[in-house]
């Protein structure tokens, strides 16, 4: 079990460094990830052994599922410890605030309603999208209703991937597409990070703030040869005023 001084340690650096909470968080579901991706493997040879009456070694092996097992223990104390709530204009903050934006803050309610805005005023992709929920894009005439800033690069890279599929391989692995710790197109899923773009075998890291999609989709775009002004943003709510 984790001792109770390592989870306050986990429970401060979360409440001081948003940042490094992030990244820590991001390194152990990946580790876990590909533990159990071993212990799968393991799992697999046990069986095979039982099957051909091979019991050699089974025991040794075995006794490493139980150790994986331990450490996968280990690790969720660690991500339970680490979850916080981040703070406006970290990329965690967007995803948080598209689900619970009407129902924190119960000590002193905001009505959210009144930062609503008009859902067909279109938008171009030079503005400044901070603060500002979004509801809609169009390109090329194609109009696309999305949940939030995530949802709208899928479903762009999805649309981009029936226009021309051979482009869009190409963005995993291109250093133009990564940040400086993360690849923005990869084939490996990075649960509450990246998505899959529908239709292919690649995923697309959502994990960021809405201007930071907005650079990747422009860099996108730009490789497809589509000027930045054929696509449309609608938005549906402005938070500024109330984040001044």
């Amino acid at each position: 079990m984790m001792k109770a001084k390592y989870k306050e340690l986990f429970r401060y650096i979360s409440d001081t460094d948003e940042s490094c909470a992030s990244d820590i968080l991001y390194s152990l579901e990946l580790v876990k990830t590909s533990l159990n991706g071993t212990l799968k493997r393991i799992k697999e040879e046990i069986q095979a052994a039982a099957n051909e009456n091979s019991f050699d070694g089974v025991s040794q092996i075995a006794g490493y599922c139980k150790q994986i097992t331990e450490i996968n223990q280990e690790l969720e104390e660690m991500i339970s410890a680490l979850h916080f709530e981040p703070g406006e204009g970290t990329a965690a903050a967007t995803l948080a605030e598209e689900k619970t934006e009407d129902e924190k803050d119960i000590a002193h309610p905001v009505d959210y309603t009144a930062f609503d805005v008009s859902r067909t005023e279109p938008h171009t992709l030079d503005e400044d999208f901070e603060h500002k929920k979004v509801c809609g894009l169009r390109i090329k005439g194609v109009e696309m209703p999305v949940e939030n800033w995530q949802d709208a690069i899928v479903k762009l890279c999805a649309y981009l991937n029936r226009v021309d599929d051979t482009i869009l391989k190409t963005f995993v692995g291109d250093s133009m597409f990564r940040g400086k710790k993360n690849k923005y197109f990869m084939l490996q899923s990075v649960p509450k990070r990246n998505k899959r773009i529908p239709g292919t075998n690649i995923y697309v890291w959502t994990n960021n703030s809405a201007n930071r999609i907005i650079t990747i989709i422009k860099d996108v775009l730009e490789r497809y040869n589509i000027p930045a002004d054929e696509v449309v943003i609608y938005l549906r709510r402005d938070l500024t005023e109330l984040h001044k």
